[in-house]
Order: C-alpha cells, then structure tokens, then sequence
C-alpha cells in the first residue's frame, strides 16, 4: 500500500469532517483504477468541488464520461476548474496549474489555501503502517458518514433537534394532562415552566430557558416545531449537535430575559427566542458560505426575515424575546463560524456578547419589582399547593416569603 493512499483518506476525512464536503463518485475515460476521491459541496464559497489525487494529470486530460446520481449542474460544476480545487498527494517540481496543489508530509507546493481550509498544511503526518492507517482512517470515515446518512424517506436526520421536538411534545402533552388539576392550562404552564415574571424575580430563574419547553396551544407548538425542524435539517449538520443545541438554548435564554427586562408581559411560552436566534446563526451562515451571493436564496432569507419580522409585531407576541434570540444568535453563530478571514470579527462579536451578558445580568438581578402591571394571588396560591403535592414543602415556604416581599410592592 502506497502512503500516497494514506495521505489521499486523511485529506477525504478532513475536508468531509471539518467543512461538510460529501464524497461523490465519478468514472473517467481512463479506465484506470479509481485512486481519485471527488468531493462536493454547493455551499462552500471558494470551492465546490475538491478532486484528491495521487497522479499528476491535468484537469483537463479528464474526460468525465459518467457522474452517478448527480444533475446536469454538477457537470457543469466540474467544468468550471475556478470553482474547482486540485489536490495530488506527490511531489511535484513542475509549474502547477490554477487551483492546483501538491502536498505530501514534508512539502506544500501551488497556492495557499488556508484562507479557506485551517491547518491545512499540518493534516498529512509519516505514514509507519500504511495498511494499518487505511483501515482506520477508513473505519472512522464510514462511521462518521454512517451517522449521517438519511432515512429511508431521503430525510436527513438532524437527532438534536428531534430529541428537542419529542422533549417539547412531552411537556406539552403533561401540560394538558394534568391541567384537569389546576384552575386553567395557564397555570399548569406555569407550574411546568413557563415565564412567569413574579415567580422570576422570586429566584425562579430557570424560567428563561424552561419557557422555550412549553407552548400555549396545539398551533402554536405545530408552528415553532415546524420551524425548528426545518432550521435543524440545514443548521445541526452546519454547526454540530452540540454547537446546534448552544445556540438555541443561549437564544431562548437571551431572548426571555430581554422579555423579562423591557417588556410587561406577564406570562409567556414557546421556543420562539431560539428560534429566531437559530435565524439569525442561518443568516450568518448564508454570509460565510457566499450563499447570500445567490440571487434567489438572498430573497429567500430577506423574505422569511420580514414575514418572521411582521409577525413578531402582532399583538401579543413577544417582539423583545424574538429580537433577543436573534442578536444571541448571530453573535453566537459567528464565534462558532470556522472562517479564519473573520478573526477580527470574531473577536468583536465575543467582547460585544460578553458585554451585553454582564448588562442584562445586572439589569436581571436589578429589576424594578414595580414594573409588574399586576399580582395573581390565587395563581401564585395555587402553584405553591402544587409544590407542595409533588413533596416540594421546603421550596413552597421559601418561594412564598420571597413571593410576600414583591407584594409589598402593591
């Protein structure tokens, strides 16, 4: 086994790990055993195909008789070398083509790419045990497009985000359910997490983030799990389950205390803080990849901005919980943009998030008790009895003393 081989899977497995290329499969008129890797993909905003080689042959001796699956527009992807990036795991002394590269462990010839791809010069490392790595690197590659893979409907499946759906669909069926114990839905919401400010400024703080888990009515929570859905199919992929799950929950944290700061609102539910803080980690994506460049996905996103903007000012919307989880979510989103032509940008974003969380901390914990438009006595009662129902006798008193210090206030 050749350690070209090697170095060829390390280069597959960086660019489908670290910048979502997929791994597509064309037949050439050589005829010759297939040691060629293609990789696509559509959004990346310098290349969309990226070829890795071990031959030398220029790109235009090619001749692609076949392309498996793909559409006419991939043809003509692959005619066009300025959107294409050539890679050969060899050395070569000679004048390299446009968009040509030759890189082994020890040299780095053609041009610089690391605007786009980070370390890229440091992938390919001595290769000891040639077959040894080939079947590693091979078994991990498999494993991690395995994950990735579609179901049997052609759907990706984004598992954070429906984890999210399935915990809110269980919130809500609990909500209706034990709402038969309570004087209204309202009050189960309550008692299941929604933002209620007076429990809030009595220390409830983990109402900022549980209110995205319950949802007033059937539609409601129809349309935000749509929404997040969809969202997910294209972001989770992007950022990573774990970067996914960040961004929504800072967003719905952002977006409630903003709520909780500069609106009167009593009472709210819904994820829509993180939703729209995911929008906005969609709308940075569309920058950094260059899709924004696209005419027809430009009005796309300005149009799903002004719709979700209109809607945001109807009444009985909470307009500040909606544009609090959009500024966390393009702040957050741009800190966890791998586009090392934004460093400077970067480093702005996190001193602005740094600041506007010490901000709305203080704010927070500084609240005018008086900004409460009115008490609900026999809800708040009714609350502590069921604290107290579920053995929670401890947290009701001392909810109850710290809720009797408010009402002062009145």
């Amino acid at each position: 086994m050749k350690s070209s081989l090697v170095w060829q899977l390390e280069l597959v497995n960086y660019f489908v790990k670290n910048y979502n290329y997929q791994i597509i499969k064309l037949v050439d008129g050589r005829n010759q055993k297939d040691n060629d890797f293609w990789l696509f993909n559509r959004e990346h905003k310098k290349y969309t195909i990226i070829r890795i080689s071990d031959k030398n042959l220029p790109l235009n001796e090619i001749q692609i008789n076949n392309i498996n699956n793909y559409s006419d527009e991939m043809s003509k992807l692959i005619g066009n070398t300025k959107e294409m990036l050539n890679i050969h795991v060899v050395e070569y002394d000679g004048e390299l083509e446009e968009n040509y590269i030759s890189i082994t462990d020890k040299t780095y010839n053609g041009i610089d790419i690391s605007e786009y791809f980070i370390d890229i010069k440091k992938v390919l490392k001595p290769v000891d045990n040639p077959v040894e790595e080939i079947n590693r690197i091979t078994m991990d590659l498999n494993e991690y497009i395995k994950k990735k893979r579609t179901n049997i409907f052609g759907i990706s499946r984004p598992k954070a985000t429906l984890i999210i759906i399935i915990i809110c669909l269980i919130f809500y069926t609990l909500i209706n359910i034990f709402s038969n114990n309570f004087n209204s839905v309202v009050e189960s919401q309550i008692f299941f997490g929604a933002y209620y400010k007076i429990f809030i400024m009595a220390g409830e703080y983990h109402r900022f983030l549980t209110v995205g888990l319950t949802h007033g009515n059937t539609m409601h929570l129809l349309m935000n799990m749509l929404a997040l859905y969809n969202l997910g199919r294209i972001l989770e992929p992007v950022y990573g389950s774990f970067k996914f799950i960040i961004i929504l929950i800072i967003s719905t944290i952002g977006g409630s205390v903003l709520t909780y700061i500069l609106d009167n609102a009593v009472v709210a539910t819904g994820l829509s803080g993180g939703i729209f803080g995911l929008l906005g980690a969609l709308l940075v994506y569309y920058f950094h990849s260059g899709i924004i460049k696209n005419p027809a996905l430009r009005s796309n996103i300005v149009s799903i901005l002004l719709i979700n903007g209109f809607i945001s000012l109807l009444p009985g919307i909470a307009f500040y919980g909606h544009l609090g989880g959009f500024l966390f979510g393009v702040l957050i989103g741009i800190l966890f943009t791998n586009n090392i032509s934004w460093k400077t940008l970067k480093k702005n974003s996190l001193i602005s998030l740094i600041m506007l969380v010490f901000i709305l901390g203080y704010k927070v914990v500084t609240v005018n008790k008086s900004s409460l438009e009115g008490i609900y006595l026999q809800t708040d009662i009714q609350i502590l009895k069921n604290y107290e129902r579920i053995g929670l006798d401890y947290y009701a008193r001392y909810l109850e003393k710290k809720l009797i210090e408010i009402y002062k206030y009145y």
